[in-house]
């Protein structure tokens, strides 16, 4: 799923995330997750 490498995200701006899946949470919109199949996915309006 992932169409960046996060650690290199993690790399341009100097900081280190203790949890990955956090940030990859905050990068996903809703509408990205309505078309996924995976039902798992969550979006990043449950961060707000």
């Amino acid at each position: 799923m992932r169409q960046i490498d996060l650690s290199e995200f993690e790399q341009n701006f100097l900081y280190k995330f203790n949890n990955i899946n956090i940030l990859e949470e905050a990068l996903r919109h809703s509408s990205f997750v309505n078309e996924q199949l995976d039902t798992e996915m969550k979006d990043n309006e449950r961060l707000e």
